[in-house]
């Protein structure tokens, strides 16, 4: 299963036993976690994009300081506030959805030994992918970027072709029938639809960049 791959290579199960611990410090962790990630990743990407040549959004709107090299305008800090809440929500579920991983995950096997139907698996049947988009679209559109909406829709488009594909190849043969009144019962994919409309907010305001 990719997902418990993904945990794997992250060394998920070390830290497995923070997550084990109250809801309130398990959602603590993850927030602290997730904005020391994120203006990590900020900073990064702000300096890689400045050596790439691209369509600036809000051309218009002044400059007002300088970190180093990478230059800041005020429209900026609602790109970053946005993203920064956003990321930290999708950290915050992350946690979650490992920990919920973890209750059927067989160490042995590498494998799930049953299939989640509840919890974050209730709502849609792909939650991992679901905080992929989620952590990699706020992070795109935080940069204030013309490329980063670009990367965004292919990252959306390349989650849902994950999710397709582990449910073809390995979801339907592992669990057969029972899947498939899965899918009946639980019809969303990914993303639900407040998330939705949050991704589609923030690609809204990015595509204004382009003519102020």
């Amino acid at each position: 299963m990719k997902m418990f791959e993904f945990e794997k290579k992250m060394n998920f199960d070390k830290k497995y036993s923070h997550m084990r611990m109250g809801p309130w410090f398990q959602s603590v962790l993850a927030f602290v976690w997730g904005s020391v990630g994120f203006v990590s990743l900020y900073i990064a990407l702000k300096y890689v994009l400045l050596y790439i040549p691209e369509i600036k959004l809000w051309r218009h709107s002044a400059e007002v300081f300088y970190i180093g090299k990478i230059p800041f305008a005020s429209i900026d800090f609602l790109y970053f506030f946005v993203g920064w809440i956003l990321f930290s929500y999708g950290a915050i579920k992350l946690t979650l959805i490992t920990r919920q991983n973890h209750s059927v995950f067989n160490q042995q096997s590498n494998k799930p030994d049953s299939l989640l139907t509840y919890g974050c698996y209730g709502k849609v049947r792909h939650p991992m992918y679901r905080i992929f988009i989620v952590l990699q679209v706020s992070i795109l559109f935080s940069v204030r970027s013309s490329i980063g909406i670009i990367l965004s829709l292919l990252v959306i488009i390349f989650q849902y072709t994950n999710a397709w594909l582990e449910e073809k190849k390995q979801l339907l043969p592992m669990f057969g029938k029972e899947y498939e009144l899965y899918t009946e019962q639980v019809q969303r994919m990914i993303l639900q639809r407040y998330e939705m409309v949050l991704i589609l907010m923030m690609f809204a305001l990015s595509c204004m960049g382009f003519i102020f």
